[in-house]
């Protein structure tokens, strides 16, 4: 049962607004090589690849002007928010409540248990419209080694690719067409409306030169989260 059907009998909603979030209002996803850390304003906030012992790809957790992040959330400043898992996993759902309506985004990282699969990382996002119509901003900002490097981030056809001085690539791929521009100090940017009973799915992958089409990514058509 999702967050959605649930939410009645939660009773603690975070209004993150504009504010980082502390340490406690994140979850954790992983995919047994390593996790990453989403905030209850649906900002992954911390991300070592490939390995947990790796140099961190989002870490605003720890700097929050130059430690990158990647967010997903309402464009409304004024939204609500609950956080919880999905019963016995450990894949995410963030339920925005605004005044115009409601959206559910699903985070988790791919485990295969595939030795041969053990090399692709990949976090899946998938933004759902619940209730009404919604505008959403996403913010793709990775900062390589702890920002220590220059990061550059460039929109693509498919989404955008992040590409940092020692060879690390992080390919942003994101489903409908939809377009990401130069963010204003650095990442790219994208905003979209969804209405109710529409869904997006946004895919990062590491070690990608290029950010390929959402379906071409291993388990989206064939497990989607229920």
């Amino acid at each position: 049962m999702d967050l959605y059907t649930n939410a009645q009998r939660l009773s603690e909603r975070f209004r993150p607004g504009n504010r980082p979030c502390e340490i406690s209002e994140h979850a954790l996803i992983g995919d047994g090589s390593t996790c990453g850390l989403v905030g209850v304003n649906g900002s992954i906030d911390w991300l070592c690849l490939p390995r947990f012992d790796s140099p961190s790809v989002f870490a605003r957790v720890l700097d929050n002007e130059k430690g990158g992040e990647c967010r997903v959330s309402p464009t409304d400043p004024n939204y609500q928010s609950l956080q919880a898992y999905d019963e016995g996993t450990n894949v995410v759902q963030t339920l925005f409540h605004t005044e115009s309506g409601v959206v559910q985004l699903t985070d988790f990282m791919p485990w295969s248990g595939d030795d041969e699969n053990f090399s692709v990382h990949e976090i899946h996002r998938l933004i759902e419209a619940q209730e009404g119509s919604v505008e959403i901003e996403i913010v793709f900002d990775p900062k390589f080694n702890y920002g220590r490097g220059k990061t550059h981030v460039t929109p693509a056809s498919e989404g955008a690719l992040a590409e940092g001085p020692n060879g690390e690539q992080l390919a942003l791929a994101i489903e409908g067409g939809i377009r990401m521009t130069a963010g204003e100090h650095s990442g790219v940017t994208g905003k979209f409306r969804l209405e109710a009973g529409q869904r997006v799915w946004v895919v990062l992958a590491w070690r990608q030169n290029r950010p390929e089409a959402v379906p071409a990514n291993r388990p989206i058509q064939q497990h989607p989260p229920t």
